[in-house]
């Protein structure tokens, strides 16, 4: 159960991380 939970956390914050990611590579196409 603690597994489950610790993966899901993992997978929430990759997507946190990957969505700022798409959100600064889109400003600097956009300032380019």
């Amino acid at each position: 159960m603690r597994t489950r939970r610790n993966v899901a956390g993992l997978l929430a914050v990759t997507a946190l991380a990957i969505g700022l990611l798409k959100g600064r590579v889109r400003r600097y196409l956009i300032k380019e």
